[in-house]
């Protein structure tokens, strides 16, 4: 960012990169690979960890039948018996059908970690390689799943109250199909052009 003003400025002060690591670290432990149980727990860690920031919190189990039969529906390429949904709010507004003006958007589901042999320390071990954290899902997406609440996390910090509520949500599934960001608008997420997906792209 280059010559931020004022209010932009207090938001970057207010960041907490050790808090930001420290949740990564927490996140890439949890072998989350799409269908698999973990999908669940990573889920229940990240939402008490939402929690801890004052959000409203809303942890539901997926209807996955219904999701299976809804418009856009794009498909799984992993099975799963259950998902869980993940938004947490940043206020609460008057109007339950208040749309947000921002929504940071992430998954937190990751593929196998494959031929264990390519990999320099355990995939679901975090590995500190100089200012890198190494493990599977640290690129696609829980680094950027971590980004989100960290900035969620300074906007607070910092004091700012938005007259808009803005949410962060995590999906799973998200890499086998894409259906988990499908989730949080039948319950009431719609948002105006100003979602932010913070997933890195290197091209």
């Amino acid at each position: 960012m280059t010559n931020p003003d004022r209010d932009e400025q207090r938001a970057l002060d207010a960041v907490d990169p050790d808090r930001a690591v420290a949740l990564l670290v927490d996140l890439l432990a949890v072998p989350s690979i799409s269908g698999s149980d973990a999908e669940i727990d990573i889920q229940h860690l990240l939402a008490k960890r939402m929690a801890e920031l004052g959000l409203q919190v809303d942890l539901w189990p997926m209807d996955l039948p219904a999701l299976v039969g809804a418009p856009g529906y794009p498909g799984a390429e992993s099975e799963r018996s259950q998902g869980w949904g993940l938004v947490a709010t940043s206020v609460a507004s008057p109007d339950d059908d208040a749309e947000p003006a921002l929504i940071l958007q992430g998954h937190v589901d990751v593929v196998p970690a494959g031929d264990p042999t390519r990999w320099r320390s355990e995939a679901f071990t975090p590995t500190a390689v100089g200012h890198r954290i190494h493990g599977r899902g640290a690129c696609d997406m829980k680094a950027g799943v971590a980004a989100n609440r960290a900035a969620a996390a300074a906007l607070a910090a910092a004091g700012f109250a938005p007259a808009d509520p803005s949410r962060c949500t995590a999906s799973s599934p998200r890499r086998t199909g894409g259906s988990g960001p499908l989730t949080p608008w039948p319950r009431g997420t719609p948002a105006r052009p100003a979602s932010s997906p913070s997933r890195p792209t290197a091209r």
